[in-house]
């Protein structure tokens, strides 16, 4: 596997270096030196005695320093996801509001995801896809290759949001207390909470901080920023902070493996790496009813408010349990108990496999293209008038994809008719044909 060999090199020993750093809206532009790491100590101390224990964590001291791009335009997003190389370190940020009424408990409002980054050693993306019209394509098949590891701390529950915000199903996520559960005998420290008592829990989830202060030797700073305006432009200071948590996970997952082979520990995939399940997904998941006894632990409960619970978000449908192999089906030229255009489109999309782009220019009547979310809307339309039509989930759910707005409004009634195992019996079906 790529990156696993760090040629008996300590991470915490490498000394500081330079770091270029760029913003996507000049990437032919000369990569500009990074500011030195900050030289601030921490006010608290790691549980490991380590010799840089009041040392913060930050990216630019690893050398060679990865480059980190501030990414705000899709296409650049593609292209420079395109050219990481796994294991990839991974974590996402976004707003969060608390509102507290005179006489009721404090309301948290959790915004949609607005920023993800991603990393290998050589460059870290900080990928502000709420500026974006569409989630970059790239990014998404990142996130859902099987073959790719992606790693983190309370990683799964990411992925569901994730999914919930955008439809993106996140598969092979390594859940990095899991995984030093098993390749490291004095992993058992990671569970200790402020109390001194050990946290069981069944998901193996320990906070980022504590698996960077152990494997890394330097303290994860926690600034005010990771509760910021995430959907604004981002100053240097949340960028700092959000390209060290990925490249944190990252660095802490290479030193978890040195530390297994050390000890010539066996791991075990299933134990630590997690899935993202949907019946939308049309992908059974491995991780149905998974629970957690508990919170990460006082740090990991704040801050982004991620959720306690660490599971699939919908049932998911078992695929192979329910295709079929269909014949070629005749698709009428009219539907009496629908509106025209909502036929039309369905046929073009469910029967010809037409794109979503040039079904904009076919069905529009005169002027311009139509937009996109309109013939989303008309698909759907003709999906909710006739509820005995056949169509693939997977396809639906990549056309919805690619408008943001789509993808909110029309997620419940998805999950809807995901939960009632519409949508998964003609992946497998013949090309349709046309009286």
């Amino acid at each position: 596997m790529r990156g696993l060999s760090l040629e008996g090199e300590s991470l915490a020993s490498r000394r500081p270096t330079s770091v270029a750093s760029t913003s996507s809206s000049s990437l032919s532009a000369q990569l500009i030196p990074h500011p030195a790491a900050p030289s601030k100590k921490a006010e608290t101390q790691p549980e490991e005695d380590t010799e840089d224990q009041h040392e913060l964590y930050s990216y630019t001291l690893y050398e060679p320093a990865p480059a980190r791009v501030y990414v705000t335009n899709e296409d650049e997003a593609n292209d420079l996801v395109g050219m990481l190389q796994g294991p990839i370190g991974f974590d996402m940020e976004w707003r969060v509001f608390y509102t507290r009424s005179s006489s009721g408990p404090m309301k948290v409002t959790t915004c949609r995801t607005a920023t993800v980054q991603v990393c290998d050693e050589r460059m870290i993306l900080v990928i502000q896809v709420h500026r974006m019209q569409r989630f970059p394509q790239k990014l998404k098949e990142l996130i859902e290759s099987k073959t790719i590891v992606k790693m983190g701390a309370n990683i799964l529950n990411d992925g569901a949001k994730l999914f919930s915000d955008y439809g993106v199903v996140g598969q092979n996520l390594v859940e990095l207390g899991a995984l030093a559960r098993q390749a490291d005998p004095d992993a058992a420290k990671l569970f200790i909470t402020k109390r001194g008592t050990v946290r069981h829990s069944t998901a193996g989830i320990a906070s980022l901080a504590k698996v960077v202060a152990k494997y890394c030797g330097k303290i994860l700073e926690k600034p005010k920023e990771r509760t910021s305006n995430w959907e604004a432009p981002l100053t240097e200071r949340q960028l700092s902070y959000a390209a060290n948590d990925a490249h944190s996970a990252l660095m802490a997952y290479l030193k978890i493996l040195e530390i297994a082979k050390q000890h010539d520990r066996t791991l075990t995939s299933s134990g630590y790496t997690k899935h993202v399940g949907s019946a939308l997904s049309g992908l059974p998941s491995e991780d149905e009813g998974l629970e957690d006894e508990g919170t990460e632990d006082e740090e990991t409960s704040q801050g982004k408010e991620k959720g306690t619970e660490n599971h699939s978000i919908v049932p998911s449908v078992d695929t192979k349990a329910t295709k079929t192999d269909m014949a070629p089906v005749i698709i009428p030229l009219t539907h009496t108990g629908m509106r025209s255009q909502y036929w039309r489109a369905y046929r073009m999309w469910h029967g010809k496999g037409t794109s979503l782009e040039d079904m904009c220019k076919t069905l529009s009547i005169e002027g311009p293209p139509l937009k996109r979310t309109t013939v989303i809307s008309y698909v759907i339309g003709a999906l909710q008038a006739d509820t005995t039509l056949p169509f693939d989930m997977r396809r639906l759910r990549e056309i919805v994809q690619t408008e943001t707005k789509s993808w909110s409004y029309y997620k419940p009634w998805l999950l809807q008719v995901g939960r009632e195992g519409r949508g998964v019996a003609v992946a497998t079906a013949a090309k349709r044909e046309y009286s």
